[in-house]
């Protein structure tokens, strides 16, 4: 393959930044450029030489590492230069890679030829994305788990037994006789197996989502109850403006803080009541949605006012994760023990609140094989509804229509790592990467 060349490091001014080149002539094209004593005409591989870069008009002192195919990221030859992490060196020392012949890398071009090479699998490869794009702990450990293969290892089996399964009806279609004792003892055994797998497989995206994109809380009550007091506390910082006037906020506000490792997504919302005017009117149906739309709700209550929890409200929530919650307890005891207690003024009883959310995370298990990504949630999805197909069509239909359904379940578990992906999925999944991974 062409010689590719990129910025793997992020743009702006900091200590280092690294240029990446990755193809067969990468040695040559670096060696053109990089003066150093000690490396002669052949560089140790995966050893930090020191020396200069010999640009077009300019020089940079700097540091080159090679690293010998296979044994590289990508699984072919790779250099690295180290340069000073300002943005004109860094363009410069570039742009000569590039008039020496390589071509400039697209997005998440190194990542795709090591996918390509053998060297990751494509959940691995959308795992080193997930770590890269980590906001929370939680996130990191998702997404080293599946950088380290754990989904991978998850499959295998389900794609052993159902590859097997699909080994045996093919040949039964050319051995009728002498297969059909064989088929009819593993058919339904392996396949209710490999479904029983799935389902619980399935059972972890919940989890999942919210370990990849966060738990949404919305924050309820009505007016005046302390909504934008509690962000603000979360936040330490004024974010929402509080007033005595009800009804001052009248938008969603919507802000992200890490608890014990989770990501929580706050949204302040208007108090519920009956609105005054058209502008509260669409600030209370923009409540209502993000409390429909959230995955955990906390409706706040005023112990000063004695408030009690509204039975339709309540009703309404029933299906979701509900905190009822007293606040201004600083200023009034909670009319009832029956729900939790706290004062967003002195931040009383708020991180226990707080810690009880996140663990809905559960942030100490382990992250292996759980499905974070609504790829790999749809391919699992697509494959068991092909598995039930197979199972309800195998008593009344020839086996080769049985084949299609399993032939199908194949190709979708086979997408999650690559086996069966076809190039427009692999164009679709690297697009997401930035330029120079």
């Amino acid at each position: 393959m062409q010689t590719i060349a990129a910025i793997s490091t992020a743009i702006g001014v900091g200590a280092i930044s690294i240029v990446r080149m990755s193809g067969e002539g990468s040695l040559s094209l670096a060696l053109r450029r990089f003066v150093c004593a000690a490396v002669g005409g052949s560089p140790e591989p995966n050893r930090m030489y020191l020396g200069r870069f010999a640009g077009d008009g300019f020089s940079e002192q700097c540091m080159m590492v090679y690293f010998r195919a296979p044994h590289s990221y990508t699984g072919e030859d790779v250099v690295e230069f180290q340069v000073h992490g300002g943005m004109a060196i860094t363009d410069m020392v570039l742009r000569c890679l590039l008039s020496d012949g390589a071509r400039l890398a697209g997005a998440g071009e190194f990542t795709r030829r090591a996918f390509l090479n053998g060297k990751v699998t494509l959940s691995q490869a959308e795992g080193i994305m997930g770590v890269i794009n980590a906001e929370s702990r939680a996130e990191v450990n998702a997404g080293y788990e599946m950088m380290a293969g754990s989904l991978a290892r998850r499959l295998a089996p389900t794609l052993g037994a159902l590859e097997r399964l699909i080994d045996t009806l093919e040949a039964g279609l050319d051995y009728p006789d002498e297969m059909q004792e064989e088929i009819e003892r593993d058919f339904g055994p392996t396949l209710r197996a490999i479904d029983g797998d799935l389902r619980v497989l399935s059972a972890t995206a919940a989890d999942g989502k919210l370990v990849r994109h966060g738990i949404s809380v919305a924050l309820i009550g009505t007016p005046n109850a302390g909504k934008s007091s509690l962000l603000n506390c979360i936040l330490h910082e004024e974010r929402a403006i509080v007033t005595p006037i009800a009804g001052t906020t009248r938008d969603t506000l919507c802000e992200s803080v890490s608890v014990a490792g989770v990501r929580l997504n706050l949204l302040d919302t208007a108090g519920l009541r009956e609105a005054t005017d058209e502008v509260e009117r669409i600030g209370v149906e923009r409540a209502r949605q993000a409390a429909d739309k959230a995955d955990v709700v906390v409706y706040l209550l005023d112990a000063t006012r004695h408030e009690s929890p509204d039975p339709a409200l309540l009703a309404n929530y029933a299906h979701k994760r509900l905190y009822i919650v007293y606040n201004k307890t600083d200023l009034a005891a909670a009319p009832s023990k029956e729900y939790a207690s706290i004062s967003a003024k002195t931040g009383a009883g708020v991180d226990r609140l707080l810690q009880q959310i996140a663990a809905l995370c559960h942030t100490e298990r382990t992250y292996g094989g759980m499905l974070t990504e609504d790829r790999h949630i749809e391919a699992v999805g697509r494959a068991q509804r092909h598995i039930e197909a197979a199972l309800a069509a195998y008593d009344n239909m020839p086996l080769d229509c049985v084949l299609v359904d399993l032939r199908q379940a194949y190709q979708a578990l086979g997408e999650i790592d690559g086996a069966t992906a076809t190039d427009s999925v692999l164009d679709r999944i690297f697009a997401t990467f930035c330029i120079g991974k």
